[in-house]
C-alpha cells in the first residue's frame, strides 16, 4: 500500500471567501447573478453545503479564495471570473496547496 503525504490526501474542496473580499468578488464576476447578493447569504448556503457533504461521508476541505490570486489565475490562464473558472481555481489550489479539514 502506497504513502501518502496529507497533500496526497485531497478530498473534495469548496472556496470560501472572505467578507471584506466579497464586494470584489460581485464587481469581477462575469455570473454575478448567479452569486448571493450577500456575505450573510452566502456564508449560510456555505455551512449548509459543509453540513451536506459532510453527512453524506464527504472529506470536505475549505480552500480560502484570495480574490486577487484568482483574478491573476483567470489573467493567466485568458478565463473570465465564472463559477467554472472559480471551481477550476479552487480544484487547482486544493490540489497544489491542500485544503483545511471542516
Amino acid at each position: 500500500m502506497a504513502n501518502f503525504n496529507k497533500k496526497d490526501e485531497i478530498g473534495f474542496g469548496l472556496g470560501f471567501y472572505k467578507r471584506e473580499k466579497w464586494q470584489q468578488l460581485l464587481e469581477t464576476a462575469v455570473d454575478r447573478d448567479v452569486l448571493e447578493d450577500t456575505y450573510d447569504e452566502w456564508l449560510a448556503v456555505f455551512k449548509e453545503g459543509v453540513k451536506n457533504f459532510k453527512s453524506s461521508g464527504l472529506d470536505v476541505k475549505m480552500v480560502v479564495v484570495e480574490i486577487s490570486e484568482l483574478l491573476d489565475y483567470c489573467k493567466k490562464n485568458k478565463l473570465k471570473n465564472t463559477a467554472e473558472t472559480r471551481a477550476g481555481f479552487i480544484a487547482e489550489k486544493l490540489r497544489i496547496e491542500g485544503g483545511d479539514p471542516l
